[in-house]
């Protein structure tokens, strides 16, 4: 969800107890905020800091979530904060350039401290790290792909390996790491075909990775494929990037191909993309449109950049049509 249509608050309340803490955030939103509180929805992240606790919270007007529900809502202050601490870093500032604003994140020992909507001219210290729609010199917050427009995009890939980000459909929780490891329960084998080519370089060491691995294996094969053979997915998602980066030129590479989907997606106003398989310039796509017509539209959307073709639809048990393409670049 944009920075552009949310607030945030920053506080340090000396309360410990979970229960307390949601009491004491809810009385301080309430007496701050220009609007009834009822009018928001709001998530936060804290941690201890000794007899107090930090607390970073989130806010979206209630007008603005119609329409997302069974979605996950996430901010994407926490995808940059994600992408930030997997570079190793843990202070710092982030100017994040959007195709119709921008915004400054501030982050202090590995907590957001504060986020500020900034205008086109307001100057920024040289140290500043430079994400999205970047022009011209400076210091860089980047990823796998090389190309700073997608840092959002490949925070919101690895949110399952870091204990950062809110969901606004669901409700408040507070032990994040858990939150994770109990999400990865969820996670279908086509997530992890999205983000083979993105999110290979990174997510490699440590114990809470070593057991979300084991449980996508284990997901896998009992709920997805249980005849098929399964292997390690960041073995998988490796040989994946090998691929890519074999293929000849930038009109192969992953994240071309998954903006070209994106676009054609908006466009045709698809419901969803349930899956996303890349191998060199070869695609192949499963998801779920709520008529023929959207189908069609998002086929000859995409057969601008690609020779694709319809392999199957049916109809699912709400009414939604199911349909799967395959494809090569041109």
């Amino acid at each position: 969800f944009p920075v552009s249509k949310s607030l945030f608050r920053r506080y340090k309340l000396k309360v410990k107890d979970k229960k307390h803490i949601e009491k004491a955030l809810h009385s301080k939103l309430k007496a701050e905020l220009p609007l009834p509180l009822e009018k928001f929805r709001y998530r936060y992240i804290h941690r201890k800091d000794g007899d107090y606790t930090d607390i970073f919270c989130v806010l979206i007007p209630e007008e603005e979530l119609k329409g997302l529900k069974n979605k996950v809502v996430d901010s994407e202050v926490f995808a940059l904060l994600r992408l930030f601490l997997h570079q190793g870093k843990r202070e710092g500032s982030i100017l994040h350039i959007s195709q119709d604003y921008r915004y400054l994140l501030e982050v202090k020992d590995g907590f957001p401290e504060a986020v500020k909507v900034i205008s086109g001219n307001t100057a920024v210290d040289n140290n500043t790290y430079l994400s999205g729609k970047v022009e011209g010199e400076g210091k860089r917050l980047n990823n796998p792909t090389g190309n700073p427009l997608y840092n959002v995009c490949y925070g919101l890939l690895i949110k399952d390996f870091y204990p950062f980000g809110v969901d606004f459909n669901s409700q408040i929780e507070g032990d994040w790491l858990d939150k994770q490891l109990k999400g990865v329960l969820y996670i279908g084998a086509g997530f992890l075909a999205v983000g083979v080519g993105l999110y290979t370089l990174a997510l490699s060491k440590g114990a809470v990775l070593k057991e979300i691995k084991e449980k996508q294996k284990e997901v896998y094969a009992k709920y997805i494929s249980p005849n098929e053979v399964v292997i390690d997915p960041l073995t998988q998602a490796k040989g994946k990037l090998s691929q890519l980066q074999k293929s000849a030129g930038k009109t192969v590479d992953g994240a071309y191909i998954l903006s070209k989907l994106g676009e054609a997606k908006v466009k045709a106003g698809i419901k969803e993309i349930k899956r996303v398989s890349i191998n060199g310039g070869y695609i192949q796509i499963e998801g779920k449109a709520d008529s023929i017509t959207q189908i069609e539209k998002f086929k000859n959307t995409l057969s601008n950049q690609f020779d694709i073709k319809i392999t199957q639809t049916s109809k699912t048990p709400s009414g939604q049509l199911r349909f799967g393409m395959e494809g090569r670049l041109k």
